[in-house]
């Protein structure tokens, strides 16, 4: 079967907008956590150094592969933009084809949770200076700390985004982008004997494991919780990320190890303190009780397409339709790929 589907919006429940939380007090919830990443297929993020077959990237300092914390912040913005109906940001094709709710925010009165939690920069107005907002979460670089090596692969062919191809990418009412793209988990890993048609990569193996840690700051008690939640998702499902992952790699767990909250106001009172930290039972009561709110939530026409997609364990062998198909069926909707 083709290897994306869209997670369908529901225009009609754009999620809360309102005013970013301020910098300059301490209010909602500040800490810290760590985490797991653990390669459930064929992982590859390139190095930047050109070499044949590309290679994970890696840091010299940390002599270890590493993913950027940029990239990690990238997954999970991403996903937060899409379980809590929020603003699209990379979409100037079919702008047009947005409801005025989910379209870029114009000021900080008015943001969606992703940019309330991960920052916010505004497009600059004719006599003012864009509106600006740091970001009230980070991520630190994820280093490997088990790397299972894998032998170098041919991938299939790795192609862009196609949104002129409107009956894929638009309802079929034409008035509306069909939604956000996301990639199914696959049983297998299209490849290629043909160097020159795909891309010759040496990724990292499943088992492989990164540790990183994630910083909030004054988050909304409502805005923490969708956080957990795209970290953690539900039991029966996975997050796929990183390059090839039309070709089956990219599956990969989350599981936090610990976390910590910090009442910064306890930190200046007599005696020092402030800090509570989860781990193991409390840890797992405190994110059951969290994310319950997602996780319970069977209605969510979002939610529902996001368990269907991301399922684990993988329930698909994928492969793109061949050009002929194409050719024969060009008008033809995604559910009826063969």
């Amino acid at each position: 079967m083709n290897p994306y589907d869209f997670v369908r919006v529901i225009w009609q429940q754009p999620g809360l907008r309102r005013q970013g939380p301020s910098h300059d007090r301490f209010q909602g919830v500040s800490g810290r956590l760590e985490a797991c990443l653990t390669a459930e297929t064929p992982l590859f993020l390139p190095d930047r150094n050109p070499s044949k077959p590309r290679r994970f990237r890696y840091s010299n300092a940390q002599r270890a592969y590493f993913i950027p914390g940029s990239s990690l912040k990238g997954l999970f913005r991403s996903l937060v933009e899409t379980v809590d109906g929020g603003a699209w940001w990379f979409i100037n094709t079919w702008e047009n084809k947005l409801p005025a709710a989910f379209q870029r925010p114009r000021d900080l009165a008015r943001l969606d949770a992703a940019c309330r939690m991960f920052g916010f920069m505004g497009e600059k107005g004719h006599q003012e200076s864009a509106p600006l907002m740091a970001g009230h979460v980070s991520f630190e670089d994820a280093i490997c700390i088990r790397a299972v090596e894998h032998e170098a692969i041919n991938t299939i062919i790795l192609l862009s985004p196609q949104p002129k191809h409107t009956a894929w990418y638009l309802d079929s009412s034409e008035r509306l982008v069909a939604g956000r793209k996301f990639y199914f988990h696959a049983r297998n890993a299209p490849m290629t004997s043909h160097a020159s048609l795909g891309a010759n990569i040496k990724p990292l193996a499943s088992g492989s494991h990164f540790i990183f840690r994630v910083h909030f700051n004054n988050l909304a008690e409502d805005d923490f919780n969708l956080l957990l939640y795209a970290l953690v998702l539900e039991p029966e499902m996975r997050h796929k990320f990183g390059y090839a992952k039309p070709a089956g790699l990219g599956s990969i767990h989350v599981q936090i190890n610990w976390l910590e909250t910090i009442d910064r106001l306890g930190r200046y009172r007599a005696g020092g303190g402030g800090i509570t930290r989860y781990a193991d039972h409390a840890l797992a009561t405190l994110l059951a009780a969290r994310t319950a709110t997602y996780c319970n939530n069977r209605t969510s026409l979002t939610l529902n397409d996001l368990r269907r997609i991301w399922a684990w364990p993988a329930q698909h062998d994928l492969r793109y339709p061949s050009r002929e198909w194409f050719n024969e069926h060009s008008q033809d909707p995604l559910d009826k790929t063969p």
